[in-house]
């Protein structure tokens, strides 16, 4: 189990564009049900404009894994096909939101990090400087997070190969590259950098919403 510190830490951000059929979502803080929520509107507001591609562009250091799992459902679900863009860098539940199921396809620029992270534990403290567990405690979070890392494990297990070699860069928590990546088919290809550079210069166009 971690236990965190309480720190200032910077907004997501999450924007999007009903005319260029675009998604932006950077995790500077964490993935939330918020997040969730937010995001499950703006494909509810383009899948009524239209039922074109939408691609979703998303870098970040993760957060809430049902939150994330709420957000692969709605990309599975979604009447427009979703091409799914990571860039910089996805660690833990952003790079698991890669490997949804029914994407158009999964791009990266080429200078991305992806980074395996099982799941972890977390209690908050509300400013106490000790927290007690009994033994029971401990068994029912290690049952929910063998829970998460099989599902997480199934993500990536369903879309990637080889298996073994997959599974055991998820157990060692791995950061891999864009080519180690490409040959493990965790993505199908590679995104123009030059064009993702443009279209964050377009960002303070879009519409921004909280998440």
């Amino acid at each position: 189990m971690e236990i965190f510190m309480n720190k200032e830490l910077e907004e997501n951000v999450l924007a999007y564009s009903i005319d260029k059929r675009m998604i932006w979502m950077d995790i500077r803080n964490s993935i939330t049900n918020r997040t969730a929520f937010s995001f499950g509107q703006i494909l509810k507001a383009l899948n009524r404009k239209s039922n074109r591609d939408i691609k979703f562009f998303i870098t970040g250091v993760g957060g809430d894994f049902f939150a994330a799992l709420k957000m692969i459902g709605l990309i599975k679900s979604s009447q427009s096909k979703v091409t799914i863009v990571a860039h910089k860098f996805v660690r833990s539940a952003c790079f698991t939101m890669t490997q949804a199921e029914n994407t158009k396809e999964v791009l990266a620029t080429k200078d991305t990090e992806f980074m395996f992270h099982r799941a972890i534990g977390s209690t908050k403290t509300n400013g106490k400087k000790f927290l007690r567990f009994n033994r029971t405690d401990h068994f029912a979070m290690m049952e929910w997070l063998g829970l998460m890392d099989g599902l997480q494990a199934a993500l990536f297990i369903n879309r990637g190969t080889p298996i073994s070699k997959i599974m055991g860069l998820f157990y060692e928590d791995a950061t891999i590259s864009f080519q180690e990546c490409k040959q493990l088919k965790l993505i199908d290809g590679c995104f123009d950098e030059e064009e993702l550079e443009d279209i964050k210069k377009d960002l303070h166009n879009w519409r921004h919403v909280k998440g």
